[in-house]
């Protein structure tokens, strides 16, 4: 605590604003995230083919395999997680269980993507490559 103290002591105002400006940012960022729609479906992905696809209402357990030994996907509660992998460093097994539309987990050894699909809300008025 007393080195937070100090820093506190030798900052700027400059300092203080910036890091005022990052933590508004970082609510924000969280604050839309969590705003995204609840997922539908999730889809397993190797190298642009499909390998997988369930809908996140549904329990089941499925083993696929992979170059880095595979991993197993456990889908139940409305949400997706990896409950073991066979890669050496078990990031994605780590990795929170996903259920939005838009959230994804990488095993990068065995070059799998598991995404969550779902319905996003129709925008209205221009994108940007409308006219």
């Amino acid at each position: 605590m007393g080195a937070i103290k100090l820093l506190w002591r030798h900052s700027t105002w400059l300092d203080r604003w910036i890091l005022a400006l990052l933590l508004g940012l970082t609510c924000a960022s969280w604050a839309a995230l969590a705003q995204r729609p609840a997922g539908t479906r999730i889809v397993v992905e190797r190298e642009g083919a499909v390998l997988f696809t369930a809908t996140l209402h549904e329990t089941k357990e499925v083993f696929l395999d992979g170059p880095a030994g595979g991993i197993t996907l456990v889908v139940a509660n409305g949400a997706v997680r990896v409950r073991e992998a066979g890669c050496r460093d078990k990031i994605c097994v780590r990795m929170a269980a996903i259920s939005r539309a838009g959230e994804w987990i990488a095993c990068v050894p065995n070059r799998l993507i598991v995404r969550v699909e779902g319905a996003y809300s129709e925008r209205k008025g221009y994108d940007l490559l409308s006219r």
